[in-house]
């Protein structure tokens, strides 16, 4: 989409909105989440999925009884996160860990933060300064608050999730990216980690998060096209921060990956490491 075609909306009239959002879905306030929104001077197809998605957060239980597994994989960005699990450019020697766990007979459902094709993930986008977005964003919204934008674009697939995880042991949830990185990224920008896991307190947890770790001259070597995220300091302070991951994001065991070597190396460390979280018998065993 190009820029003319873009909704503009106000960085102000979003931050608005996003900091009564905080506010109520804290309180577990639906009704007065309800009401505010009404006041909210945006689009009325947008302020409408807010507010659902802020209603669903509410309503979830994330300790909710599930089977399956769900794996989140993290890292600073140009890790290589999206071509070990979905290799969607069929890179050379990789195998992706979709393809991998559907040859071992799992059932399996990818997700991608933020995920761009919805309306939460557009703002996303917008906000990060991307082109060709549904959104143009008319000034900035303080990182104080842009941070909501990530954890609505999270809370959106609750249910989803939660529904798949129900239906057995064979179905696992793969996703770039989960809670741990909005908590990295936003305490990179400035943001209490506890005042984002509060907010993402009823955002279903993974039961594992695989770090993929890069020194910066490797991550500054891939960038190509870096968007408002992906600037030298924020990235080094990023990169710091994963380092202390297991104290900021206390809520699922850490595994750390190098993935600074040759794709076909690093794939197949990671392929290791996902069956041994799942329990899987290496290729040959008798187990």
């Amino acid at each position: 989409m190009s820029h003319d075609m873009s909704e503009i909306l106000s960085a102000n009239r979003l931050t608005d909105a996003l900091a009564e959002i905080e506010k109520f879905v804290l309180a577990s306030d639906e009704a007065g989440l309800g009401a505010a929104s009404r006041s909210w001077a945006l689009p009325g197809f947008l302020k409408g999925e807010m507010k659902r998605i802020a209603c669903d957060l509410i309503r979830f239980a994330p300790d909710a009884h599930r089977e399956g597994r769900f794996l989140a994989f993290s890292g600073v960005d140009k890790t290589g996160k999206g071509t070990h699990l979905f290799n969607i450019s069929n890179k050379a020697g990789v195998v992706s860990v979709i393809s991998h766990l559907r040859e071992k007979g799992f059932h399996t459902l990818g997700i991608t933060q933020p995920s761009y094709g919805s309306l939460m993930g557009g703002l996303v986008a917008a906000h990060l300064g991307k082109r060709d977005t549904r959104f143009r964003i008319y000034g900035q919204i303080p990182s104080g608050y842009a941070w909501l934008l990530w954890s609505l674009d999270r809370a959106q697939h609750n249910d989803r999730i939660l529904s798949w995880l129900r239906r057995g042991k064979m179905n696992v949830v793969v996703t770039k990216r989960w809670t741990d990185s909005n908590v990295v990224y936003q305490a990179a920008n400035g943001v209490d980690p506890k005042r984002v896991l509060d907010f993402e307190s009823r955002v279903i947890r993974p039961d594992a998060v695989l770090v993929l770790e890069a020194p910066l001259r490797v991550v500054l070597d891939r960038l190509r096209s870096p968007d408002a995220y992906e600037n030298t300091p924020l990235l080094e302070k990023v990169i710091s921060l994963y380092g202390k991951l297991e104290e900021l994001y206390p809520l699922a065991p850490v595994f750390r990956l190098d993935a600074s070597s040759d794709p076909h190396t690093v794939n197949a460390k990671i392929l290791d490491r996902v069956d041994r979280i799942l329990g899987i018998s290496p290729a040959g065993s008798n187990e």
